[in-house]
């Protein structure tokens, strides 16, 4: 395989391998050998995928990528899909059926330059993992979903359905240049952690936590830590941390 074709690949020459791509202990897509190399992605012709978990991971040189030919219908996991994509700037999953995901651990974690996310179609009622419980002083709390998407100055997370999602901590965390947030539609009641969920997020000036269930929380700790642009009108949830 020559450069030029490693630099922009294009997934519909891989539609065998990823339809036989298998869930793994810790898999690997067949082409992340590449990953350092690929800058475009595209998969226009049907592709049905078992499992996208780490499909992307660490591909820091990619900027585009079109995935409407992507059938997600059957995917239990897509964590770490997108981790480490710090080129990426916009990003449309809208053709997405996420109704069988379990598993969002880390998804869009590390993408430092995105600004655009569309997740308007995302089904989350199924979704029980949005963060991994793994601190480490080395990476701190990179694995919650959004976690380390700096440039993110907006995320309209109005469809999402969380009432069986089990962590939150990390979630947000850096989540630098957001300056409003509605999780009105968040459904917290069987949460047990919220470390650091906002830490970092240093332009969110207000936040209504109000309808936030918290009884099964078992800890807050540097929930809101860096949060510099809190204005005193911020809701919080009711239950105070431990």
């Amino acid at each position: 395989m020559d450069d030029r074709f490693k630099r922009v690949f294009d997934y519909r020459y891989n539609r065998e391998r990823w339809a036989n791509w298998r869930i793994g202990r810790d898999p690997k897509a067949p082409w992340l050998k590449y990953k350092n190399s690929i800058i475009s992605a595209t998969i226009k012709k049907t592709v049905i995928a078992k499992t996208t978990q780490k499909a992307f991971y660490d591909c820091k040189s990619l900027r585009s990528i079109d995935l409407s030919g992507l059938d997600t219908s059957s995917v239990i996991d897509m964590s770490f899909m997108f981790y480490g994509c710090s080129k990426l700037s916009s990003l449309d999953l809208s053709s997405f059926d996420t109704s069988k995901v379990t598993n969002m651990i880390a998804m869009f974690s590390g993408c430092s330059n995105l600004a655009s996310l569309d997740l308007s179609s995302f089904d989350t009622s199924s979704v029980v993992f949005m963060c991994t419980e793994n601190y480490s002083y080395d990476y701190g709390y990179h694995e919650g979903m959004f976690s380390g998407c700096s440039k993110l100055s907006s995320l309209d997370l109005s469809s999402f359905d969380t009432s069986q999602v089990t962590g939150m901590s990390g979630m947000f965390y850096h989540c630098s240049s957001l300056a409003s947030l509605d999780l009105s539609s968040f459904g917290t009641s069987n949460v047990e952690s919220m470390l650091h969920m906002f830490s970092g997020c240093s332009k969110l000036s207000s936040l209504d936590l109000s309808s936030f269930d918290t009884s099964k929380v078992a800890s807050m700790c540097n929930m809101f830590y860096g949060c510099s642009s809190f204005r005193p009108s911020t809701s919080l949830p009711s239950t105070p941390p431990r």
